[in-house]
């Protein structure tokens, strides 16, 4: 129905516009053809013509809402020439309107006492034509009501003229014996009404028969069979009657006795069609109940499952370990959980359905709360991980809690969720952690120092020791026999050996307990400082060292030189009788650095791939290899410092590999 709408509001303006302008031009240019339609039909008057060109004009500037003042002035010249027609043919006189425009060439027939004026009927539908487009504008029903009424008139004026002209009745298309409707005159008007009537296709006729509801339907069949059936019926009978093949009053029953059976057809399609409509309905019906059911049954299920739903929701919130409650928009308990009741020593109480600020009255006196509720309330988030407070029997608590807000089905706002944390004994433990961290630093401080000064006041006799023993083999060297200066060698080399170790004990307390200074170290630069310590051992073994570019990373420099001094000196220590050959490289990804020693020296067994690391654990007797099993302890602890780890893949006589991890985060 839209799209026809959209159709006609298109074509008819047009074509009734065009329709009118045709005329215009057959008077002016004395077309017969224009004029009239067939030869003895009656012509379209050239004032008619015009009012079609204005009554086209209007209907497209209403279809398209532009009503100003060209529309009103159009609209009263097709009221003020239909309704001046109208009062000539009442009064009988002769305004000289009829020849206004265009002389009519008929003047002087003698069956043409008024040429040029319209037919009656014409000028009235016309009339009632400007009343309707004064109406439609309005927004009021009641004169959309009389406009449609307006226009049902005029279509059964024209349709009348029209079934005058298919039966040839001549009483049907004039309201005078001398001045007829045209033919084409009565066919634009009613295309022009009832297109014009789909402006408001719930009102009138034009809303019985354009309707969708059951009873519209069968009413625009009804009307269709009952027009036809009329009008099949009633040309048989003017055929019968014109060629006298039967008198009036069989006639007249032959034409009721057709009625009766064509109501009796119509009456059958009918009935047939609603028992069709019928059948669909009950079927409809069936299916509506049995889509009901089904529908039911969902639900029931869904019930079931939202019950089943809520009351293990119901259980969770209940026995989660953590303190959690629900309450409305009014600060009122809907559920809590077995660990709020607990943690806030409300057991036995019955909180459901009561105001929080009832339970927890302390509250009041908390201004900032108010403005976290607040806050709650227009969709905000409120946290805080550390929150000390003061209950109300004088219990100092640590909490932990968050407050978020919930929301209903139309995404309002329904109230705020709870969750809490009783965080005493924790932040207590972490006072307490950081007291002990406070005298574990201070402690390591005073260890530092005591290093130090143990190293140095212990340092200092050994120093002495040595020293005079080795003045005593120079000075009595000659003096004394071989047992005693074999004594002699051994107490310096004791003494040697004292000094090595307090070295390295102090360098191991000095890596886990001074401040690690982190800076961007370039470690080609620490390998070609190690080599620089190394030179004359590395040239007496001929040992090579392969290194490619290293990278720069994050790390304490002096710590990182120590690590690597470490690796190559064991490498150089443990040596095979080949010549050294010593290879380092790395690897990384997005968390650490990866780098490796590989040596070819004698290898260890991979049963002491762990002991190694271990202070003071030594693999070799010291008569075989010298040190003091510090220096692997050493680079463990330089590499934990550094965020990673440490560890070696061996085999005896195969060399040794040593990989360590560098954090990239430190």
């Amino acid at each position: 129905m839209k799209s026809l709408n959209k159709t006609l509001f298109a074509l008819v303006p047009f074509l009734i516009t065009l329709l009118g302008l045709l005329v215009c031009v057959g008077w002016v240019a004395n077309i017969f053809l224009l004029k009239s339609v067939l030869p003895g039909y009656n012509s379209m008057k050239f004032n008619t013509a015009l009012l079609f060109v204005f009554s086209g004009t209007l209907f497209f500037l209403l279809q398209r809402k532009k009503i100003s003042l060209p529309y009103f002035i159009l609209t009263d010249l097709l009221f003020a020439i239909s309704f001046l027609t109208i009062a000539q043919d009442l009064f009988s006189i002769n305004i000289g309107l009829d020849q206004l425009f265009i002389s009519d060439l008929d003047a002087t027939a003698v069956n043409h006492p008024t040429p040029g004026r319209m037919a009656p009927a014409t000028s009235i539908c016309f009339c009632l034509l400007a009343i309707t487009f004064f109406l439609l504008p309005s927004n009021r029903v009641p004169l959309q009501k009389i406009a449609q009424g307006l226009l049902h008139v005029i279509s059964v004026v024209s349709v009348a003229a029209i079934i005058g002209y298919a039966l040839k009745v001549p009483d049907f298309y004039r309201l005078n014996h001398v001045t007829s409707i045209a033919v084409h005159t009565s066919i634009g008007l009613f295309i022009l009404s009832v297109t014009i009537s789909f402006l408001n296709p719930h009102l009138g006729i034009t809303g019985l028969l354009t309707q969708k509801e059951m009873g519209n339907v069968m009413a625009r069949k009804l009307f269709t069979l009952l027009i036809v059936t009329v009008l099949i019926l009633t040309y048989l009978r003017i055929v019968l009657h014109r060629y006298q093949a039967i008198d009036v009053e069989f006639g007249i029953v032959l034409l009721g006795l057709s009625f009766v059976l064509a109501g009796i057809f119509i009456i059958w399609y009918v009935a047939i069609d609603l028992n069709k409509i019928d059948a669909k309905r009950l079927e409809a019906e069936a299916e509506t109940r049995q889509t009901n059911k089904n529908l039911e049954e969902k639900v029931a299920l869904r019930t079931s499952q939202l019950q089943e739903v809520n009351r293990q929701i119901g259980l969770f919130v209940k026995h989660t370990p953590a303190a959690v409650a629900m309450l409305d928009t009014e600060m009122k308990y809907i559920l809590a959980s077995d660990r709020w009741y607990s943690d806030y020593g409300l057991g036995g109480k019955k909180i459901i359905g009561k105001g929080h600020y009832e339970i927890f009255p302390e509250i009041n006196n908390m201004p900032e709360w108010k403005a976290i509720h607040s806050n709650c309330m227009q969709g905000a988030v409120e946290k805080r991980d550390e929150d000390f407070f003061i209950r109300e029997d004088g219990s100092a608590n640590w909490m932990k809690w968050e407050i978020h807000p919930w929301k209903k089905e139309n995404d309002a706002i329904g109230g705020i969720i709870m969750f809490t944390e009783e965080i005493t004994q924790r932040k207590e433990a972490q006072l307490k952690l950081k007291q002990l961290n406070e005298q574990l630093t201070a402690s390591n401080q005073e260890l530092e120092k005591f290093a130090y000064v143990a190293s140095h006041d212990l340092q200092e006799p050994l120093r002495m020791v040595s020293s005079f023993l080795q003045l005593l083999q120079k000075k009595y060297g000659s003096q004394l026999d071989e047992t005693a200066l074999k004594y002699i060698h051994f107490a310096v080399d004791g003494a040697d050996r004292m000094k090595l170790l307090i070295s390295d004990l102090l360098n191991f307390s000095r890596v886990g307990t001074a401040a690690a200074d982190f800076s961007d170290v370039p470690l080609n630069e620490i390998v070609h400082q190690v080599q620089q310590v190394f030179h004359s051992n590395i040239l007496q073994s001929g040992t090579q060292i392969k290194f490619e570019t290293l990278p720069v990373i994050k790390g304490n420099a002096t710590q990182l030189l120590q690590l690597f001094q470490n690796l190559i000196s064991n490498a150089l220590k443990y040596r095979s009788e080949d010549n050294p050959v010593i290879e380092i490289g790395f690897s990384q990804n997005h968390s650490a650095w990866t780098f490796f020693v590989k040596d070819n020296g004698i290898g260890i067994d991979e049963k002491f791939s762990e002991k190694i690391f271990v202070i003071f654990q030594r693999l070799h007797n010291r008569d075989e290899y010298s040190g003091t099993g510090i220096g692997l302890a050493i680079c463990k602890k330089i590499v934990e410092r550094h965020g990673g780890k440490i560890w070696v893949q061996s085999r005896p006589g195969a060399g040794s590999t040593f990989y360590f991890t560098i954090s990239k985060n430190i």
